[in-house]
């Protein structure tokens, strides 16, 4: 493939393609140099010596010498906005510029066939991916109706082009919200041009991306303006510039940039659901739509107009007209041929009993009606005669009807019998024409026609009146039905139905029987029936399909050894709410409890299955299933061959835990019973469905078991207020004169502050104030605090007088007790037994607080006077430790089916439950009590402040404050209980149940872990668990 340039750019775009290019070479001199030795052959002296000699330069520009046009190749030419009859750019570029955002432009450039032979353009595509630029291949030929116009073709690639002919490009970039230069920098243009390799013409283009803010754009160009238009909601840009929004006979709303059309101009509407030409149609003068869309003006055998959207009718075509005066159905009526509207409308065309012709407008007889015709041959009262039941005129005109010993009817144009000479004579041949003839005293026709009078096994006589009368019957023979005309009907010696007597029918129900010598004899029953209570009177009574000797009750309720009920009659113990304990088991003497039944069928050698008819059954204790011995519901007591879902069996058991299964290891299976148990809401205690232990042979099937409502756990106790507070240190005595001199005062040592004390608890009491001292000598250092109490202040220098005693001087506070521990949050547990919770744990004890240190004593002065200094301060007094919260207890859990080492197989089995019990909620502390404060050192009106002496005795130092005692710590607060769980299915130990079709949807709520300030308790609701 070649890639190359446009011939007159050629050197203009060296420097942008920076490739090995062949082209490039020209510009290689320099100066433009003209070429002067046209003679075919290279010419040093003004082109490059490896490029073959071109035409003339006509255009010397300073660019290496390249022709305009060059003759035998394909010429690019940049028109950017100039329109296919534009100049080519000198330049070459295709020229952008700003674009704004949702701003559309368009650049042009051609390709021309320079070559003496076709080429073929196969595409045009950027050198860089950019979505916003569309290139459109084009070509523009004279308008033949304007040929100062042309049209504008768009042409798709690839195309041909013969020598001499031109294809347009429009390169359309629509600008987005980006910023920037353009991705692409040039257009790749590739051409098939016959060579042994692709060319590939390159035009470069340059612009920048201005953008604007979403939804604005710079439609008028003008950048001083800004984006000064909406394209979301504008209509003159809707979606982008100069995307007018606007419809024909239509509103326009534009709305995020999608232009919609409104609600049609009144009298118009779009009826071709076509809104790019708005609302088109007229309603007021469309005939396809005159008032409304698809309401064309049309109206039968007339002209017509659509007149303010009203078809009116015009004049009617020849042999019609309007005659229900209705215009939207035409010209309806043919007057030339209607038999309503014979030459006018309302000239009906009838004659009596007779069909009618219009013709031309003219009324004419075509024919009689059936059974009707025109004896008197006058057409004008129409068909006057009924031949169809006149005795002058039967079935034709003047035929008269006269038959013998009879009176005679006409009777739809037949002369027929209407009533023979009765008793002594009937029409017994059938033909009407020789009228009654049977005489119906003849044994042939006694007492009615073709009745013979001859009895079956009997002698015969016809009697007065015609009547055929019984005489002796044959022997063996006898009149069963009471009815003459038969005779001795029936062979008692045979007849099933009559067997030795009349009425005798032999007829075992469902079986095969014959009636021999008077006697009804019972051979077989029929095929699947049986008779299973061996009572003849009601036959084989029981019909059933044998298919095996093996019949387990099953969910299709089948008998499979024809034995009376689905399962196996003896091998099985019978329940029913009839029943008694005391009696065996067996169907007719049922056991009155499952438990019952289930203790006789483990008693039995072999073990045997209990089968329990429907009816609710209460018991207070516990059920116990035992291995081998299974249990089938579905039966009905009354009748116990009929088994079906329908015949619930409903055992309610007054206990927390409804059912227990312990080392089932053989198959045993619960099937088609209702299990409920009963709530337990004693403090923290569980309920159970069923509780299953290592039963790996156990088997529900359509089982419904309901676990009853748990308790829930206890609160534990709780603490308000707080813990003793500490008390105050006392503050040190003020400094005082000591001293003989006459004008001085003796007044003795002042006190140092007394410790603060705690009576609510021991250990953390402040600690004393030091003792003051006089004239030149330092005040004694206080007492530490108790327990993890601050540090003694040290005594304070001679001579200070009237100052704060620093922290070297005053005592430490106390350190701050720390808090209990709070009790640990209630835990689920599990085990063999059943469920096994954990309580929440009691909070700790916080711990007191230490005292405050002493305050040291103040030094003494010996100004004029001696005097001692201030006493210190005394310690405050820790606060005492918060008592505990105590712990909630956990509550009771419902666990619906409890599973411990069984790998149970549940199918199609209902599991319901009360709410699980709520745990109790965790004890809320006691906080700690408050530390007491230090006392001051020195005068105690300035707290703390300098000493302020007075006259003689004014540089006595001030004591050093006590420390505060710390804070007590709080107690732990206890942990709250664990919420009951509920749970559907516990698969405790490995056990692994297989689950096919549960229903969860009946599980109660799952009862709430129990609060705490410190550690709450969890909650548990799971269909299945772990």
């Amino acid at each position: 493939m070649t890639i190359r340039l446009a011939p007159f750019k050629r050197l203009a775009l060296c420097s942008l393609l920076a490739l090995a290019l062949a082209a490039c070479a020209e510009a290689s001199s320099g100066v433009d140099k003209p070429d002067v030795g046209q003679d075919g052959v290279d010419d040093t002296g003004g082109d490059t010596t490896t490029l073959s000699d071109t035409p003339v330069d006509t255009h010397q520009n300073d660019l290496t010498d390249t022709p305009d046009v060059v003759v035998g190749e394909v010429e690019v030419c940049v028109l950017n906005e100039g329109g296919p009859d534009g100049s080519c750019a000198a330049d070459g570029v295709l020229l952008y510029g700003p674009i704004a955002s949702a701003a559309v432009e368009t650049r042009l450039f051609s390709l021309t066939n320079g070559t003496l032979n076709p080429i073929e353009i196969l595409s045009a595509t950027p050198d860089v991916t950019m979505p916003e630029l569309a290139i459109q291949a084009v070509r523009y030929e004279v308008d033949p109706g304007d040929p100062a116009n042309k049209l504008r073709i768009p042409q798709s690639l690839p195309a041909s082009r013969d020598p001499g002919q031109v294809l347009y490009f429009e390169a359309v970039i629509t600008a987005g919200s980006n910023v920037g230069l353009l991705n692409a920098s040039a257009i790749h243009v590739n051409v098939d041009t016959g060579g042994a390799a692709h060319e590939i013409f390159i035009v470069p283009m340059t612009g920048e991306f201005t953008g604007c803010q979403e939804g604005l754009g710079d439609c008028d160009g003008n950048a001083a303006n800004g984006c000064e238009a909406d394209i979301t909601s504008g209509l003159d840009h809707c979606g982008g510039c100069g995307h007018v929004c606007a419809f024909a006979n239509a509103g326009a709303t534009c709305s995020n940039a999608v232009c919609s059309m409104g609600a049609c101009d009144a009298d118009f509407a779009d009826c071709d659901a076509d809104t790019t030409n708005g609302c088109e149609t007229n309603l007021l003068t469309d005939m396809l739509h005159c008032g409304g869309c698809g309401a064309a003006c049309a109206l039968p055998n007339a002209g017509e107009a659509c007149v303010n959207g009203t078809c009116e009718l015009g004049l009617c075509d020849g042999g019609y007209a309007n005659c229900d005066g209705a215009a939207s159905t035409g010209c309806d009526s043919n007057i030339f041929s209607s038999i309503a509207n014979c030459g006018a409308c309302g000239a009906t065309c009838a004659y009596a009993n007779s069909s009618t012709l219009c013709a031309g407008g003219l009324c004419f007889l075509d024919q009689c009606d059936i059974g009707w015709d025109s004896c008197d041959g006058n057409d004008a009262n129409g068909c006057e005669t009924d031949v169809s039941s006149s005795l002058s005129s039967c079935g034709a005109c003047n035929a008269a009807c006269a038959l013998d010993h009879a009176s005679e009817t006409c009777f739809l144009g037949n002369c027929s019998i209407e009533q023979c000479d009765l008793p002594l004579w009937d029409n017994c041949d059938g033909d009407a024409a020789n009228g009654c003839e049977g005489d119906l005293m003849s044994l042939q026709h006694c007492g009615a026609c073709n009745r013979l009078c001859d009895l079956a096994n009997a002698a015969e006589s016809c009697g007065a009146g015609g009547a055929c009368n019984l005489g002796t019957c044959v022997l063996g023979f006898e009149n069963c039905d009471d009815v003459g005309v038969n005779g001795c009907e029936k062979n008692i010696d045979i007849d099933m139905n009559n067997c030795g007597a009349c009425g005798a029918i032999c007829d075992y129900a469902h079986a095969t029987e014959t009636c021999s010598g008077k006697t009804c004899n019972f051979t077989t029953c029929d095929t699947d029936y049986h008779d299973l209570n061996l009572n003849l009177a009601d036959g084989c009574e029981y019909f059933c399909q044998w298919t095996s000797d093996v019949d387990v009750p099953d969910d299709s309720f089948v008998d499979a050894n024809c034995d009376g009920i689905d399962g196996v009659v003896t091998d099985a113990i019978f329940v029913a709410t009839g029943g008694s304990d005391g009696w065996p088991g067996t169907k007719a003497q049922p056991k009155a409890t499952l438990q019952g039944g289930i203790d006789a069928a483990l008693a039995a050698n072999p073990n045997k299955d209990v089968y329990i008819g429907a009816g609710t059954y209460a018991t207070n204790s516990t059920l116990t299933f035992v291995n081998d011995v299974s249990v089938f519901g579905g039966y009905n007591s009354a009748n116990w061959a009929e088994r079906s879902n329908s015949n619930i069996v409903q055992i309610n058991v007054n206990s927390g835990t409804a059912a227990t299964a312990n080392n089932l290891s053989t198959a045993t299976t619960i099937d088609r019973v209702r299990i409920s148990g009963a709530n337990n809401t004693g403090t923290g205690a569980s309920t159970y469905g069923l509780m299953a232990t290592n039963s790996d042979g156990l088997t529900l099937n359509y089982v419904f078991i309901h676990a009853g409502a748990s308790g829930n756990g206890t609160s534990g106790s709780s603490y308000s207020g707080r813990a003793g507070d500490g008390g105050n240190g006392g503050s040190g005595g003020p400094g005082k004169e000591d001293s003989s001199s006459y004008f001085c005062d003796a007044n003795g040592q002042p006190a140092a502050g007394t410790a603060g004390t705690n009576l609510s608890c021991s250990g953390c009491n402040g600690g004393t104030g030091g003792l003051p001292n006089k004239a030149r000598g330092t005040g004694a250092d206080g007492t530490a605090g108790t327990g993890a109490g601050g540090g003694a202040g040290t005594g304070t220098p001679w001579g200070k007088g009237d100052w704060n005693p620093n922290l070297v001087h005053r005592g430490s506070n106390g350190t701050g007790g720390n808090n209990g521990t709070n009790g640990a949050a209630g835990a689920f547990g599990f085990g063999s037994s059943g469920y096994t919770s954990t309580d929440g744990g009691d909070g700790l004890d916080g711990s007191a607080a230490g005292g405050g240190g002493g305050g040291g004593g103040g030094g003494g002065g010996d100004s004029d006077c001696m005097s001692y200094g201030g006493g210190g301060g005394g310690g405050g007094a820790g606060g005492c430790g918060g008592r505990p919260g105590l712990k909630g207890t956990s509550a009771g859990a419902v666990i619906v089916v409890y599973l411990w080492g069984s790998d149970v197989t549940i199918t199609n089995c209902t599991f319901t439950s009360g709410n699980s019990g709520s745990g109790g909620s965790g004890g809320t502390a006691e906080s700690g009590g408050l530390g007491g404060a230090g006392g001051w050192g020195g005068n105690w009106a300035n707290a703390g402040n300098a000493y302020g002496g007075g006259a003689e005795q004014d540089d006595g130092s001030n004591g050093g404050r006590g420390g505060n005692g710390g804070a007590g710590g709080r107690g732990g607060h206890g942990g709250g209980g664990a919420g009951g769980p509920l749970i559907g299915v516990y698969k405790g130990n490995g056990s692994n149940p297989t689950l096919t079709n549960p229903n969860y949807a009946g599980l109660g709520a799952a009862g709430a872990g129990g609060t705490s300030s410190g550690n709450a308790g969890p909650s548990l609701k799971a269909n299945t668990y772990p």
